[in-house]
């Protein structure tokens, strides 16, 4: 199933059901014209667990966490998370857990939660870097550290350590972390070139089983960035291998012609062992609308 949410200028924010076919498409829920979802979602069988921020009349904003069940429609609020810049957002979950991440001026520190209990247990992670270097996951926490070019992967079930190490290029920096799959990452780094302001970027993929750092050569050669899994089904990744343009013509009710440009995916599947060892040739090709 897929769930997603939207609003337009004549509803309230709405959450939708559908098949993976597009079928059977139905409201789930609807909020508050002045209630927003944050964009995390959690699914344990019917149920579903979201965040929202909502305005207040004064223009406080407040943080709350929600439940919905796709079968009896109940949809309510189950507490509050914090307003201003102190507050819980949901990040991820486990069979029966919630993870949540607590932002303040002071850090950001993890934590889970029980929804049948409504417990919030103490920390298991504190990332007290200044620009957050971590994130969750597919069950996992990880945490870069910069000082020994090294990341730390927690898993959320049974709190089980591992790390890894990675590679910087001599003149990069600035590693950031993107998750791939299988519990596993993407390290990207850039070079920034002082004449024009522009940047090269490189990529390694981290192995939290066997320690492996592979460095990652597929590039979009429109702008020449790694290419990046958008979603995995089964054993296949579905990426973007790079970007056209189009100039669509555009007719007004009154006859004028407009052109603009538009850039668009050129979409692919390819098998995760491919996707990690770089192989192009592994590309199998989807058919854009646009084409």
């Amino acid at each position: 199933m897929v769930v997603f949410s939207e609003a337009t200028d004549s509803s309230n924010p709405y959450a939708m059901l559908m098949n993976m076919d597009g079928s059977d498409r139905r409201t789930v829920f609807e909020l508050s014209s002045n209630q927003y979802i944050q964009g995390g979602f959690c699914t344990t069988g019917n149920d579903l667990y979201f965040d929202l921020y909502e305005i207040g009349e004064d223009g406080d904003i407040t943080y709350q966490l929600w439940y919905a069940n796709f079968e009896s429609g109940i949809c309510e609020k189950v507490m509050d998370l914090g307003s201003g810049d102190s507050h819980y957002s949901l990040c991820d979950c486990t069979e029966d857990m919630l993870c949540l991440n607590y932002i303040s001026p002071e850090g950001i520190s993890y934590c889970m939660y029980d929804p049948q209990s409504n417990i919030i247990q103490e920390p298991f992670y504190v990332d007290n870097s200044a620009s957050g270097n971590s994130l969750v996951r597919d069950g996992y926490l990880f945490a870069l550290n910069e000082q020994n070019n090294s990341v730390q992967r927690i898993s959320l079930t049974d709190n089980e350590e591992k790390s890894a190490t990675f590679t910087v290029k001599e003149s990069f920096g600035a590693p950031s972390m993107r998750y791939l799959f299988d519990g596993n990452l993407m390290i990207t780094e850039t070079q920034m070139e002082p004449d024009d302001n522009s940047y090269d970027m490189c990529a390694y993929i981290l192995d939290f089983e066997t320690g492996d750092c592979t460095e990652f050569t597929l590039q979009t050669p429109y702008n020449n960035r790694p290419v990046y899994v958008l979603t995995t089904i089964g054993d296949l990744c579905y990426v973007a291998t790079d970007y056209t343009t189009y100039t669509p013509v555009s007719i007004s009710e009154d006859g004028t012609v407009s052109n603009f440009d538009y850039v668009a995916n050129i979409y692919a599947f390819v098998t995760k062992q491919d996707y990690v060892n770089s192989n192009s040739s592994g590309y199998q090709m989807v058919d854009d609308a646009f084409e």
